[in-house]
C-alpha cells in the first residue's frame, strides 16, 4: 500500500427530524373534558359509595312549603344515620290512622331537633320517649315524630292542624331557630299565617329543583361541606335564639306569639294538652322567651332544657361539630324531662 493511501471513516447522517403531529384545539379540548368527566365519574362514585347519594327527600306543598316524602328509606344528611319515613310522612315506624281506644298518643312537632339532625332511628326524642313511657306509664302510649327539618312555627301551626286526624292526645309544639326565615314575611290570611301566593310558589319551585339535584352525591357533599361553612359564621345568632340581631322584632315576635296561642286554642277546644319545648342548650333568645310567657299565661308546661344541658359538659349533650343539635344523649335528656310531664298528668287523670 503506498503511503498516500488513507482510510476514510463513513460519519453518519442525522436522521431527518420529523414534525409533530399538531393536535387541533378541538381534541385537546376533548381529552381535557374527558378527563374531567372521568375524575366526576369515580368521585361521584366514591361519594355513592361513602353514603352521600341517599338523603332525605323532601316533596312541595302548597301550605307547608315542603313535606317529608312518605315510605323513604335513607339517612340523614348529617351523620349517615338510617331513616325511615312511613306512609303518614314522618320519621318513625307504620302506624294506624284511627287512635285504638284506650291508647293515648303524644305528636311531638318540630325542625331538625324533633326530626334528629345527625342521630339514628331509636336515637331521637321521640323515638326514647315512645320506650320510656311504654315501660313506665304503660304499653297503652304512642308517641309519633311529626318534626321537619328546616321548619318553623308558623309550619308548626299547619302541621299540627293536620295531624289532628290523628287523635292526639298531647302535643309537644318546640321553639325553633328557623322562625326568622318567613316570619317578616307571613300575612294573615283566613284566620291563619302564612306566606303570599308568589313566595310560596317561589320556595316550591326550589324544592323540586332540590328534589333533583340531591339525587347526585358531589352536590350533597358540596351542599354538606357549605352548610358548615354557613353554620360557622352565623353561630354568634344561633346562640342569641335568632338569625337575626339587626332587623326589629316586634312584629315577629308578636306574630310568633299569636301563633302559639293559636295552637293552644285549638288544641283546648279539642280537649288536647298542650307541651312547650324549648330544645336550645343557649339563652331562650327572643322567641323562646315569648314561648315561655305564654306557656305561663296559659298555664301550659314548659321544658326548657338549658339548665338541663348545663349540668354536662358540652360534648357529652350535643354534637360538637355544629354547636348545636342535641346528640342521642342529648334527645334521652328532652325526652326524660317530657316523661315527667306525662307522668304528672297521668297521676292527674288516675287521681280524678
Amino acid at each position: 500500500m503506498s503511503r498516500d493511501a488513507t482510510t476514510t471513516t463513513a460519519i453518519p447522517r442525522p436522521a431527518p427530524v420529523r414534525a409533530r403531529a399538531r393536535v387541533s384545539p378541538w381534541r385537546a379540548a376533548g381529552i381535557v373534558a374527558g378527563v374531567f368527566v372521568a375524575l366526576l365519574l369515580f368521585a361521584e362514585a366514591g361519594l355513592r359509595f361513602a353514603g352521600y347519594a341517599n338523603y332525605e327527600r323532601y316533596l312541595p306543598d302548597p301550605e307547608l312549603l315542603w313535606i317529608l316524602e312518605p315510605e323513604q328509606q335513607t339517612v340523614t344528611h348529617f351523620g349517615h344515620k338510617p331513616v325511615f319515613v312511613n306512609s303518614h310522612g314522618m320519621r318513625g315506624d307504620e302506624f294506624a290512622r284511627e287512635k285504638p281506644a284506650g291508647t293515648t298518643r303524644v305528636i311531638c312537632f318540630g325542625d331538625s331537633f324533633t326530626y334528629g339532625y345527625g342521630v339514628g332511628q331509636d336515637e331521637t326524642y321521640p323515638a326514647q320517649l315512645d320506650r320510656l313511657v311504654k315501660a313506665r306509664l304503660g304499653p297503652r302510649y304512642e308517641v309519633f315524630n311529626a318534626g321537619v327539618n328546616g321548619y318553623g312555627t308558623f309550619q308548626e301551626v299547619l302541621a299540627f292542624e293536620r295531624a289532628l286526624q290523628y287523635q292526639p292526645d298531647v302535643v309537644v309544639i318546640s321553639s325553633t331557630y328557623n322562625d326568622d326565615q318567613f316570619i317578616r314575611q307571613l300575612e294573615s290570611r283566613n284566620g291563619r299565617f302564612g306566606l303570599s301566593d308568589a313566595e310560596s310558589h317561589r320556595i316550591q319551585r326550589g324544592v323540586r329543583m332540590k328534589r333533583i339535584v340531591r339525587r347526585f352525591a358531589l352536590y350533597n357533599f358540596g351542599m354538606e361541606a357549605m352548610a358548615q361553612n354557613v353554620y360557622n359564621r352565623v353561630r354568634v345568632r344561633l346562640v342569641a335564639g335568632t338569625w337575626s340581631l339587626d332587623a326589629p322584632l316586634n312584629t315577629s315576635l308578636y306574630k310568633h306569639e299569636a301563633m302559639l296561642t293559636d295552637i293552644v286554642r285549638t288544641a283546648r277546644a279539642r280537649g288536647i294538652d298542650v307541651i312547650f319545648l324549648i330544645p336550645h342548650h343557649s339563652d331562650l333568645g327572643p322567641y323562646g322567651e315569648i314561648m315561655v310567657r305564654t306557656a305561663e299565661r296559659a298555664r301550659v308546661p314548659a321544658v326548657v332544657m338549658r339548665p338541663v344541658f348545663a349540668r354536662y359538659p358540652d360534648e357529652r349533650t350535643y354534637f360538637i361539630v355544629d354547636h348545636g343539635h342535641p346528640n342521642a344523649f342529648g334527645q334521652g335528656l328532652i325526652a326524660n324531662e317530657i316523661l315527667e310531664i306525662l307522668r304528672a298528668r297521668q297521676a292527674r287523670g288516675t287521681a280524678r
